[in-house]
């Protein structure tokens, strides 16, 4: 003899999907690069969602809700606890829940780490010292530095407030560090012979991934003699 029951059931689950931040590192310091991250995802339900972000010591800093259901989540965060202050440096956790608020079912909960960074990268010009006469091949030392380095470039302007830039090295993602013996590496030659004498400034400028910039500026001036038109 057999005998079975049959019940019918519903199955019905929530997903947080494609959760991520746009800028996993950015810099909350108004300059108009990088200063906010963007938290997005997609939800297969119309859901009651909350985004959170805490600190390294799992304090909340920051919380966004929405209480009108939608199938979609983007929240901009511009480095402001919620006191409108902006945050330190450091690491932050944020966290996606969603609740359906019909049934009450809830997605398991998503999360990511975002850094933020306010500090500026190091640049700086050894060689040649500020205000030193240069003449024929003239070595540059520089060194540029950042814990979340991106890049670095040198340039030279003519005139002591040069009002434009003339690059001698394009955008190099290598930091530039002491050697071995804890000297700057020479970063590039300089043929000077082809400039009109006069004063300079070369400039070493360094970047990171949070879109904070610093520039180092050396005041330098040109001389080289040359013996033109010679004839017999």
């Amino acid at each position: 003899n057999l005998s079975d029951t049959r019940i019918s059931v519903t199955l019905y689950n929530i997903a947080i999907n494609n959760a991520q931040a746009t800028d996993t590192i950015f810099s909350p310091n108004q300059d108009g690069r990088e200063d906010t991250t963007q938290i997005t995802a997609g939800v297969t339900g119309a859901v009651d969602w909350s985004v959170t972000f805490k600190n390294s010591s799992n304090q909340v800093v920051g919380t966004f809700t929405s209480s009108q259901p939608g199938t979609s989540i983007q929240v901009t965060w511009n480095g402001k606890d919620e006191t409108d202050q902006v945050v330190p440096d450091g690491n932050y956790t944020w966290t996606i829940n969603a609740t359906d608020p019909n049934t009450s079912v809830s997605a398991t909960a998503v999360s990511g780490t975002i850094s933020v960074d306010n500090t500026l990268p190091s640049a700086s010009i050894p060689l040649p010292q500020a205000d030193a006469t240069l003449s024929g091949t003239a070595a540059v030392k520089g060194l540029a530095n950042d814990s979340n380095f991106n890049s670095w470039q040198l340039h030279y302007g003519q005139g002591t407030n040069p009002a434009s830039w003339t690059t001698l090295v394009g955008t190099t993602y290598t930091p530039l560090v002491p050697d071995v013996f804890g000297q700057p590496p020479i970063i590039y030659n300089w043929n000077t012979e082809p400039r009109t004498n006069g004063p300079y400034v070369i400039r070493l400028l360094a970047t990171d991934h949070a879109g904070n910039t610093f520039e180092a500026k050396t005041p330098v001036n040109l001389y080289n003699v040359a013996i033109n038109n010679a004839q017999v």
